[in-house]
């Protein structure tokens, strides 16, 4: 489940890379605890009927088993979002 939060700590964009700070609204992923800057139209997730999930961030596509890591998990979990 993806949420709209306001920032506590500083931190980076999962997806850009750009800097967090304290205030700034952000979207986090409660299933992959990633944070990114992005306005809510930006994103969008589907769910697929065996549980996996297809997620598009600002024209970028990422498949996500039901646990929230990549399709080819199990691996290092070390997910890209």
């Amino acid at each position: 489940m993806i949420k709209t939060i306001i920032a506590k700590y500083r931190g980076r964009c999962a997806v850009s890379g750009a800097e967090i700070n304290p205030g700034d609204e952000v979207q986090f992923d409660t299933a992959t605890r990633k944070t990114w800057l992005a306005e809510p139209g930006d994103f969008d997730i589907r769910p697929d009927s065996d549980g996996s999930y297809l997620i598009s961030i600002s024209g970028n596509s990422y498949i996500r088993n039901k646990q929230g890591r990549c399709i080819d998990a199990p691996c290092c979990g070390c997910c890209t979002i």
